[in-house]
């Protein structure tokens, strides 16, 4: 907000259990400025399961945003961002058979009643610009995130994984035409994982004539860290679930995997009347680790297996766009990409 303080709240509600609350407020005087907002909806779902539980999800983001300019002429400038989200979501991976989805597309099998994903995420950045100049000004970025998820979510139903016959069995107990005499077991995967990125760019702006040229400068730093479990239940005719075997943490997947990245690169800008041109040109270089635990050391107590790998790649690109009239726009592009 431009204003010294302001701020505003929306509230909504729908059908489903359906809720949004959204608020935001903060205010800027002549060299400062601050904000601060909240975002909250969530919904019970439009999926039915007939052991009751919701099908639907609660998400909450918060964020603070601080910012400064500082010396005699304002040329350097702060900002500081921190947020904060959350989220809790009653998915599945599991479908429906055939039949049963023409019926009714909107059930789900009780075999799913304690699919959930629940993450949670934190982001903290700080941005300083410094205006050398009209011509040219330096901009630094720090960063760093770190977001956990854990999916737990049923991965096989009668020794059948998802789309080879888990959807049949899990049909068959909430149509009660299941006639085996052993219940059938519902495994259900904690695909529970971590991961973090961290880093620091730069940025030099010069600007001459039809030129807009820029230098830029990423030291980045990312892990994902797989710590997953597998636990058992038998499904019963009642539709429940019963637990019959706790995985233990790290038996299923146990893992690090990680990298480190060095970008480079220069981007040019040229105007010349009705004609854009942008050029530029990146380089990467990558490392990539993990270490492997495996599922026989959950508790990560001995050396872990090491695999590396290093990766660069040269990356050019070249555009364009004419500007015929004030309807009439064409551009064209051609580029090299990259995915290590």
């Amino acid at each position: 907000p431009d204003a010294p303080l302001a701020g505003k709240l929306d509230v909504a509600l729908g059908s489903d259990a359906y809720r949004k609350l959204h608020a935001v407020i903060g205010g800027r005087s002549d060299s400062s400025g601050a904000l601060a907002e909240v975002f909250h909806y969530g919904a019970d779902g439009f999926k039915d399961l007939n052991s009751g539980q919701d099908t639907g999800f609660e998400k909450t983001d918060a964020m603070v945003k601080l910012d400064t300019y500082l010396g005699d002429k304002q040329q350097h400038h702060l900002e500081f961002k921190a947020k904060y989200s959350d989220e809790t979501s009653n998915e599945t991976y599991l479908g429906l058979v055939d039949a049963d989805y023409a019926a009714d597309a909107y059930q789900r099998y009780s075999a799913s009643q304690l699919d959930v994903m629940n993450t949670e995420h934190t982001h903290v950045s700080l941005h300083y610009d410094y205006i050398i100049s009209p011509k040219s000004d330096v901009s630094i970025i720090a960063y760093n995130n770190d977001f956990a998820r854990n999916w737990y979510k049923t991965s096989k139903v009668g020794g059948l994984s998802l789309g080879s016959g888990a959807e049949e069995i899990a049909a068959q107990i909430d149509n009660g035409t299941y006639s085996d005499t052993a219940l059938p077991e519902v495994q259900i995967k904690a695909n529970n994982r971590s991961y973090t990125s961290q880093g620091i760019q730069g940025e030099l702006a010069y600007r001459t004539g039809e030129h807009d040229i820029r230098f830029g400068l990423r030291l980045h730093e990312d892990d994902m860290d797989r710590y997953q479990w597998v636990d058992k239940y038998d499904l019963g005719t009642d539709q429940t679930l019963a637990l019959t075997s706790a995985g233990i943490p790290g038996t299923d997947s146990n893992r690090i995997d990680s990298a480190s990245a060095t970008s480079l690169f220069i981007h040019d800008t040229w105007e010349l009347a009705n004609l854009t041109l942008k050029g530029g040109l990146r380089y990467e270089d990558v490392e990539l680790t993990r270490h492997d635990w495996g599922t026989a050391d959950p508790q990560r107590a001995e050396v872990p297996a090491f695999r590396s790998n290093s990766v660069a790649a040269l990356l050019p690109a070249l555009g364009m766009t004419y500007q015929f009239n004030d309807d009439w726009v064409v551009l064209a592009g051609v580029q090299r990409s990259f995915a290590p």
